[in-house]
């Protein structure tokens, strides 16, 4: 803790975005003027893209129409009412309207919106005019727009590194979270801009890492949902019944230590402290409740005993109690396995028996 209070931490992320705006002006400050008071379209107003239209109409972007999955769209109508902005009915109109496009649709349409965009060669084709599109997923970069690209306009993917939950989500859920940046030359320094307007801190991923990013961003995320989702299951097998909720402050906990510390330094339990005859306990409860799991487990093991920080002697004892359960695994396998095989084989001989006397018979 500081002398003014604040915690260093929140000293820091201040000071990480003041750089980051300054490197974002210093890059193009006439560029990002031009953005700022330009005339922003939001494609999508689920979750993500309410959010993200409220919160960039709340730090002074000039959101001028929002564009649902259809015309009738009620989430489009009630966030214009909210925004005081407009409805688009189709591309068309939208384009007419806006200098700037925000798409925030799932991956699945991402390409094929951005291919419409394209294909409305009045606004497309129109090079007098800086033009900017942007999208939100975190799994693509700036490929996935290369059509409207190749028309002149600048491109960029703005991924916030935040689980958004709701669409009534307003900017407190971005400030002070991560955006993930990919973006051409000229986009760069406003969509750097954009994020830091939101209070959010930028880092650039470039485009061949986007899988890999995406990779680790579900990883820390959706798999986090499946452990709790897990651990609810094997409580609710043991007659706790008040569900994942018992574990949120846990969690909540453990994220607010990674806030402070690295993953080395934030690791508790068992594993990080050698503990043997905690982590068999473990495995005994989990072969009699989920035994599917255990493989599951003892990968899980493993990585933490990655991240330990164990003397030799206990990483050792370690090593070799998640080296047993594996080869038990194993051995509860196999018979498995060769019932499985006994049966393909045995109707596989079934099956060249059959046809065997079929050749043999002949048609009177």
């Amino acid at each position: 803790m500081t002398e003014s209070g604040i915690p260093s931490w929140e000293l820091e992320r201040r000071e990480s975005v003041d750089r980051k705006r300054e490197t974002a002006r210093s890059g193009g400050g006439q560029l990002i003027d031009e953005y700022h008071a330009a005339r922003l379209a939001v494609v999508g107003t689920g979750r993500v893209g309410s959010t993200l239209a409220r919160s960039l109409a709340g730090a002074g972007w000039n959101v001028c129409t929002v564009m649902g999955s259809s015309p009738r769209s009620t989430s489009s109508h009630r966030l214009a009412t909210e925004l005081g902005c407009e409805v688009a009915s189709g591309y068309e109109s939208l384009l007419e309207k806006a200098d700037v496009v925000l798409l925030c649709v799932p991956d699945s349409v991402l390409e094929e919106t951005a291919t419409a965009l394209a294909q409305i060669s009045d606004w497309g084709n129109d090079r007098s005019q800086r033009r900017l599109v942007g999208h939100t997923s975190g799994s693509h970069g700036i490929s996935v727009l290369r059509q409207l690209a190749s028309l002149g306009w600048s491109v960029f993917s703005l991924h916030p590194v935040v689980s958004i939950a709701h669409p009534d989500s307003g900017p407190e859920v971005l400030k002070g979270k991560y955006a993930g940046i990919t973006a051409s030359r000229a986009a760069l320094p406003v969509a750097q801009e954009m994020a830091v307007s939101l209070g959010m801190i930028p880092f650039e991923v470039y485009e061949e890492h986007r899988p890999a990013y995406h990779l680790a961003c579900s990883m820390a995320s959706n798999f986090l949902v499946t452990l709790l989702a897990i651990a609810e299951q094997i409580t609710e097998g043991v007659g706790i019944k008040q569900g994942a909720s018992i574990f949120v402050p846990l969690v909540e906990s453990t994220v607010a230590n990674l806030g402070v510390m690295s993953p080395m330094q934030a690791l508790t339990g068992p594993i990080a402290r050698g503990d043997v005859p905690t982590v068999r306990a473990h495995l005994a409860a989990l072969e009699k409740s989920i035994p599917r799991l255990i493989p599951c487990y003892l990968e899980l093991a493993t990585a933490t005993l990655d991240v330990a920080r164990l003397d030799a002697v206990k990483r050792e004892q370690m090593e070799t109690l998640i080296s047993e359960w594996k080869l038990r695994v194993l051995d509860m396998e196999t018979p498995a396995r060769e019932s499985r095989a006994l049966n393909e084989a045995s109707a596989s001989g079934l099956e060249a028996t059959k046809a065997w006397h079929r050749g043999r018979i002949v048609p009177s």
